[in-house]
């Protein structure tokens, strides 16, 4: 006999997410470069190939549950924090700056190799985040698609508590979920109740 296997679109959700992001992670990681022409060409199929596996593992996590979709997001994020290096605050109050970065006041050697990384490293993972972007648009419009453009058709014997007429009822029977999975948390009731 065949078991349901309660919350599997969850766990595939969570394992594909992971997997992706994980990818990502190690496409975009900091490289040291090589003077050999090989390793350099080894390093690009490398990252294609981790980028592939990205876009299939974001593809594979929608499908079986839709905030599958998030998943380029959180790597535009991780991209422009970790690798650029760029504060949240920075992006979001100064996406001038970002794109185009002041060249540093006091120009020694240093400082001036040091300007040229980053700008380097943020217009990088801004190309990057744009192609993210697109990526997550046409993931979401394709999965619209799958529903015909419609919104699902809920019946009430699928959610009595959803088609209450009163905001109390449907606030206690939402609330109950919460009471009753505590509940289990802390007395874990096996076998009918039987410890």
């Amino acid at each position: 006999a065949v078991a349901n296997i309660t919350g599997r679109a969850e766990l595939l959700s969570a394992l594909f997410f992971l997997m992706g992001f994980l990818c990502y992670a190690k496409a975009t990681a900091s490289y040291e470069a090589s003077s050999s022409c090989c390793a350099k060409v080894f390093h690009r199929l490398s990252q294609c190939l981790l980028y592939a596996f990205t876009a299939l593992c974001t593809l594979l996590s929608m499908l079986s549950k839709e905030p599958g979709v998030v998943l380029p997001v959180l790597c535009a994020v991780h991209d422009l924090v970790v690798n650029a290096r760029l504060s949240p605050t920075e992006i979001l109050l100064h996406p001038v700056r970002v794109l185009c970065p002041p060249p540093p006041a006091h120009t020694n050697g240093h400082s001036a190799r040091t300007w040229r990384q980053r700008r380097t490293r943020s217009r990088y993972a801004i190309v990057r985040c744009m192609f993210l972007g697109c990526f997550t648009i046409a993931c979401a419009l394709w999965r619209l698609s799958l529903n015909g453009g419609t919104k699902p058709q809920l019946i009430d014997a699928q959610n009595p508590a959803g088609f209450a007429k009163d905001r109390f009822v449907r606030f206690a029977s939402v609330s109950w979920q919460y009471v009753l999975n505590i509940r289990l948390l802390v007395f874990p009731m096996f076998g009918g109740g039987q410890l």
